[in-house]
C-alpha cells in the first residue's frame, strides 16, 4: 500500500528492504467491479446416431441449424492498492471455483459429471497490471446436458478471484471479488428453460451485480449418444444475446 510515487522515489531504500527482509514491493488488486464484456456462441460437436443408427459426430440438426455452446464473457476490473497499475506487473491472478454439490446430478445429466467440484482456472503468476481478468463462462448446449425427463433445479458455484505476489507460492482472495455462478432448469411462461446467472456473492461482496438469462432447451437431432463424451466447441464468435435467449432477466 506504499503509493507508487514513493515506490519510485525511494526505490533504492525499498530494494534494500526487499532484499534484507525477504518481502515484495508491489501492489495488490483492490476495488473490483464486474461487467459483461460480450455474449458469444460456437459450433459444438457431439456424438450422435444417423438414420441407420450408426455412430457419427454431429454439429448440425436436419434444419441446418448449428448446435451451439453459449459463452457469457465477463471482465473483472480492478485497481492497484498503490494507485498505479504498474505496481501489479509481477502480480498474478486466478479464479477459485467450488460447486456446492458435485456436478452431474439432476437437473443435469452425466455429461457434467467430469467437471471437478472444486478447481482453479485462468492461472497467471504475473501481468495483473492490465487491470482486468477475462472470464468465459461456457455452457455446453442445454439440450445435451439437461436431465431427461426435464426436472427443475439448479447448480450453484462460489467463485473467488485471487492474486499472488510470489509467483504462485501463496494466493489471497481479492477483497470483494466474490461471485455466485448458477446454472439451472425451470419453467418460464409455461416452457422449460435453461438459465444462467452470475451475481455478487452477498456474503463477501456488497457491490450489486446481477446477470441472468434464459434459453430454450431443444433436444438435438439427430439424437445424442448418451454413452459417449461430448465433443468440443469451435472458436466462439460474438453474437446478439437477444437472438438466442428466451428471456434476458437482468444485465445489471
Amino acid at each position: 500500500f506504499i503509493p507508487y510515487k514513493k515506490q519510485v522515489k525511494y526505490k533504492e531504500a525499498l530494494n534494500y528492504v526487499a532484499t534484507t527482509c525477504d518481502v515484495q514491493i508491489c501492489g495488490c488488486p483492490v476495488n473490483p467491479t464486474m461487467e459483461l464484456e460480450s455474449f458469444r456462441t460456437a459450433g459444438f460437436l457431439y456424438h450422435a446416431f444417423d438414420k441407420s443408427k450408426n455412430p457419427i459426430l454431429n454439429t448440425m440438426d436436419p434444419n441446418h441449424k448449428p448446435v451451439e455452446s453459449l459463452h457469457h464473457v465477463f471482465d473483472l476490473k480492478f485497481k492497484s492498492s498503490t494507485g498505479n497499475l504498474v505496481s501489479l506487473i509481477n502480480v498474478g491472478t486466478r479464479e477459485h471455483i467450488k460447486f456446492r454439490v458435485q456436478p452431474g446430478g439432476p437437473p443435469f445429466n452425466n455429461h457434467l459429471s467430469d467437471t471437478p467440484q472444486e478447481f482453479f482456472h485462468g492461472v497467471s503468476i504475473s501481468g495483473a497490471n492490465t487491470g482486468y481478468g477475462r472470464d468465459d463462462h461456457m455452457t455446453k448446449p442445454p439440450g445435451l446436458i439437461c436431465h431427461d425427463p426435464l426436472v427443475p433445479g439448479e447448480l450453484i458455484a462460489d467463485q473467488w478471484y485471487q492474486y499472488t505476489i510470489d509467483q504462485g507460492a501463496n494466493w489471497e482472495n481479492i477483497p470483494g471479488a466474490a461471485y455466485n455462478i448458477i446454472k439451472g432448469v425451470r419453467k418460464s411462461a409455461g416452457k422449460w428453460v435453461f438459465y444462467f446467472i452470475k451475481r455478487n456473492w452477498a456474503l463477501h461482496n456488497k457491490t450489486p451485480f446481477h446477470f441472468e438469462a434464459e434459453y430454450m432447451i431443444n433436444k438435438p437431432s439427430p439424437p445424442m449418444n448418451p454413452y459417449k463424451k461430448l465433443g468440443r466447441c469451435s472458436q466462439a464468435s460474438k453474437a446478439h444475446i437477444k437472438s438466442y435467449a428466451h428471456r434476458v432477466v437482468s444485465m445489471k
